[in-house]
């Protein structure tokens, strides 16, 4: 039996809020998928998620929410529904390639603002830019206010110039991949606040000089 000496840190990988949030985003699409392919519940589940849990820019107008909070709460659950598991994979692989990247440089409480702003201001930007009534879910503005938020700080770290530009050009691919997963119905609304959210914080945020911080399983 290996016993760990007193003096060596614990370990930090999986980060229990990456680990937390990749739940958050995955659970509910693999359930959803689950049911279409008729393993559990009804393949009514989702219609039924994207009618009580999508982005309806109506609802902040003139239409009848299916509940009193929808309005409201819609700023966040379109975040964790999305059109299919390609659609989740995606997402899901970015949080992993630069959920690290951006909990190092800013922290756990950081990184969480990143994402919640991230959500919110991206479902504010599709209500204000897309100029339609069509639903919208995904958390990929999420993922650009991590894509936004990691671009600062590999240009900002010294030495790094050209990892901050392969980020841009991933910025660019992760774009077209989108486009293509999503049959080109790509809401790059969402995906614009969330970029700026991620680079605005990541320029204000004190970075994580502590690193007692930062390895500290949220």
């Amino acid at each position: 039996m290996t016993v760990r000496s007193p003096a060596t840190p614990p370990p930090t990988w999986p980060n229990v809020s990456i680990g937390l949030l990749l739940v958050l985003i995955c659970l509910p699409e693999l359930v959803i998928w689950a049911a279409d392919m008729g393993w559990v519940g009804s393949r009514l589940w989702r219609p039924l998620s994207v009618q009580y849990g999508a982005f309806w820019p109506g609802l902040l107008g003139d239409w009848r929410p299916n509940y009193g909070a929808q309005p409201w709460i819609m700023f966040v659950t379109y975040a964790v529904l999305h059109i299919g598991p390609a659609h989740m994979l995606g997402n899901a692989l970015v949080l992993l390639w630069l959920g690290p990247v951006v909990m190092d440089h800013m922290g756990r409480s950081g990184f969480w603002a990143v994402v919640g702003l991230s959500v919110i201001v991206g479902g504010a930007s599709f209500a204000l830019l897309s100029g339609g009534t069509t639903p919208m879910v995904g958390a990929s503005g999420l993922m650009f206010g991590l894509v936004g938020a990691a671009i600062v700080y590999r240009y900002l770290h010294p030495g790094r110039p050209g990892t901050a530009l392969a980020l841009a050009a991933g910025l660019v691919a992760l774009h077209v991949v989108t486009f293509v997963v999503e049959d080109g119905l790509l809401a790059w609304q969402p995906h614009l606040g969330g970029y700026l959210v991620g680079t605005l914080l990541a320029l204000w945020w004190t970075p994580a000089g502590d690193k007692s911080v930062d390895n500290t399983p949220a």
